[in-house]
């Protein structure tokens, strides 16, 4: 199958003449994203699979017939590598980037802010993700202390303030937010932007790529 653009888009605009699978994909990506941690081999296969074999037998334009030996071979069940070293609390290291400095190390845990709802760290980076827009960008009137998108923020950005709020208060030490340069606008408008931010309270450091 032949995909333009974001894979995303283009797997639910094929589906969309496909209820049934359709809904079996938008499962299967509330289960991996929002779903334990720790997935279990039982989860997969009796649960994951089965709907990922169903797409993927509707996006070849076969939806009825039974998906073929290398389909299941391809989503066969495989553990987690198991990691080598352990984070200095004890834990796995797996889903985890370690960044060594000399003696030095730090682990990075990567998850999605809603499985990390009611815990607490000493740091947290919030990288910015892109669904119809931005995430951080559009989020950028409230993050620079704007009265009026505090006190009447459109609905469409409601869910998204309370996600955010959800992950930045989850650090006791340190928050950063990682936001593409552009989302910062450009010439005049940039420096406004960037001197509203600092007059809030943000450090911006800017990376080189």
């Amino acid at each position: 199958m032949q995909l333009r653009g974001r894979h995303h888009t283009a797997v639910e605009e094929k589906l969309s003449t496909k209820p049934q699978a359709f809904a079996q994909y938008r499962e299967c990506l509330q289960l991996i994203l929002f779903g334990p941690s720790e997935m279990t081999e039982q989860d997969w296969l009796t649960t994951i699979a089965p709907r990922a074999l169903l797409v993927a037998t509707a996006l070849h334009d076969a939806e009825g017939v039974a998906g073929d030996l290398q389909g299941h071979q391809y989503l066969a069940w495989e553990s987690a590598p198991v990691a080598t070293e352990a984070s200095e609390s004890g834990g796995s290291l797996v889903n985890t980037y370690r960044f060594q400095d000399g003696t030095d190390g730090v682990d990075i845990r990567m998850s999605s802010i809603h499985s990390e709802k009611g815990k607490t760290h000493a740091a947290t980076l919030i990288l910015e993700t892109f669904r119809k827009t931005h995430f951080i960008q559009k989020l950028m009137p409230w993050l620079e202390c704007q009265k009026a998108a505090a006190k009447r923020p459109p609905d469409s950005a409601k869910k998204d303030m309370m996600l955010m709020y959800v992950g930045m208060t989850r650090p006791s030490q340190m928050l950063c937010l990682a936001v593409r340069k552009s989302s910062m606008g450009e010439g005049a408008t940039g420096e406004k932007r960037r001197a509203a931010l600092e007059a809030a309270g943000w450090s911006i450091l800017e990376l080189a790529t």
